[in-house]
Formats: C-alpha cells, structure tokens, sequence
C-alpha cells in the first residue's frame, strides 16, 4: 500500500501545480492556456495566502494530486466560506 502524505502546497510543488492547472483547463474547458501566466497565477497563490491555498498529496514520494482552495463572502452565511476551486489527481 503506499504510503500518502498530504500537505499544503509549496514553492517545491510549483511544477506540479501549474501541469495541474494547464491539464485541467484543457481537460474541463478545452482551453489552452499560456504556460507563463500559469507560472505567474500558482506563484502570486503561494505568495499570498489572501488568494487561496493549494493542498498537495503525494503517494511514495510522488505528487499524486493537488486541490486548490479560495474562500469568498456569502451573505447567506454572512461570513466567508472556503470554495474547492480545481481538484486534480494523477491517472497513474
């Protein structure tokens, strides 16, 4: 059985972010998306927390998956709620 870490994403997982979101993009929306703007977005993520959160699992060492967590205001709460935004995870 392997044996899986989970933990918020970092500057170690850049790489794996951005093929992330690249992959999902093309994969939900058929869209092809600029590799750089997709560097700069998971960059300004991990560099304030006031746009979100990536949370990264790995399975032996190896990324197997990512989400990415933001939260907005919901009046019918009247307070901010966490919305899971993208969810990734490997075929392998």
């Amino acid at each position: 059985m392997p044996s899986v870490v989970i933990d918020f994403g970092t500057e170690q997982h850049m790489e794996e972010l951005v093929n992330s979101a690249l992959w999902m993009m093309e994969e939900t929306e058929g869209l092809h998306l600029d590799r750089q703007t997709a560097i700069s977005g998971v960059k300004a993520v991990l560099q304030n927390k006031s746009h979100g959160f990536y949370v990264v699992a790995t399975a032996n060492n190896q990324f197997a998956g990512s989400l990415f967590v933001n939260s907005f205001w919901l009046d019918l709460v009247n307070g901010y709620v966490w919305w899971i935004n993208c969810v990734h995870v490997r075929e392998e």
